[in-house]
């Protein structure tokens, strides 16, 4: 799930004015959570939201990839009672957040 997640933030979020990922720890609300974070060119969270974890879906079609990661690793987290919380801005990069449910 998180090499997944990692391999995601350096492949789409590495550039050549981004070379920065940041991965946080800790909690909120009482639930553990893990994120990771790029600084990259992001995407249009709201155009994209619905499609972001099917099966086969690509939003840059420009790397390679078969668009299984994000949807094998929103099934990891459910199999270990989280969720995932992603926010992203075009331009600014994205962030996607493994939360435990308590």
């Amino acid at each position: 799930m998180f090499h997944n997640l990692i391999s995601n933030a350096l492949k789409y979020g590495i550039n050549k004015t981004n070379n920065l990922i940041e991965v946080n720890i800790g909690y909120e609300e009482e639930n553990l959570f893990i994120e990771i974070k790029d600084f990259g060119d992001g995407f249009n969270l709201p155009n994209n939201a619905e499609l972001l974890f099917r099966l086969g879906t690509r939003l840059d079609s420009n790397k390679i990839g078969q668009g299984l990661g994000l949807f094998i690793t929103k099934h990891h987290a459910k199999t270990i009672g989280a969720n995932i919380a992603v926010t992203s801005i075009e331009g600014k990069g994205a962030a996607f957040k493994v939360i435990w449910n308590d």
